[in-house]
């Protein structure tokens, strides 16, 4: 998907320089990939959601969550004594997101 979208802005930008309004036309039924409100969309969504891990990367690099493994839950394995946590990437967003606002 962020191929695509990223040629499709790129043919936007060039029609700008072009002039070529047609390539702003929408379509009916929409066309996600291609009638450029959803392109534009889509594209501000993807920046949005990546200063967002960017942000949480620079927020953990310099504020490491101190007694996280005490309070994440984990899964333990009698077999080889390990525990494996059981954290999805949206709970590691989340907790993060706490601890940027001051909540961990």
């Amino acid at each position: 998907m962020s191929d695509q979208l990223v040629k499709r802005l790129r043919e936007l930008s060039n029609a700008v320089t072009r002039a070529d309004w047609n390539e702003f036309s929408m379509r009916i039924p929409a066309e996600k990939d291609r009638d450029a409100d959803f392109v534009l969309l889509q594209a501000a969504n993807k920046i949005a959601a990546l200063e967002a891990d960017a942000a949480r990367y620079r927020f953990l690099r310099n504020n490491p969550l101190k007694g996280a493994e005490e309070t994440m839950p984990y899964i333990h394995s009698a077999e080889n004594d390990m525990r494996f946590w059981a954290l999805t990437l949206d709970d590691a967003d989340a907790t993060i997101d706490d601890a940027m606002k001051g909540g961990a």
